[in-house]
């Protein structure tokens, strides 16, 4: 993942707890995270670990996932 798309919101992430799409954003730390719009969950996710398994999580705006 680049962080430039990042910061542009290419990529969406399902939401953990209602499986709405997300988009995926970068905190002023630089790490990414989520927001549900519906159910409002916010998730940051700070070890190399998570961002290793977002990763493999995250799909490009449009696209569909399996939740």
């Amino acid at each position: 993942m680049d962080t430039t798309t990042i910061r542009s919101t290419v990529y969406e992430v399902a939401c953990p707890l209602c499986g709405q799409p997300c988009d995926l954003r970068l905190a002023r730390t630089g790490n990414p995270y989520f927001t549900c719009p519906d159910c409002g969950l916010r998730c940051f996710i700070n070890s190399p670990m998570g961002k290793e398994r977002l990763s493999t999580m995250v799909t490009m705006k449009g696209e569909s996932y399996a939740v």
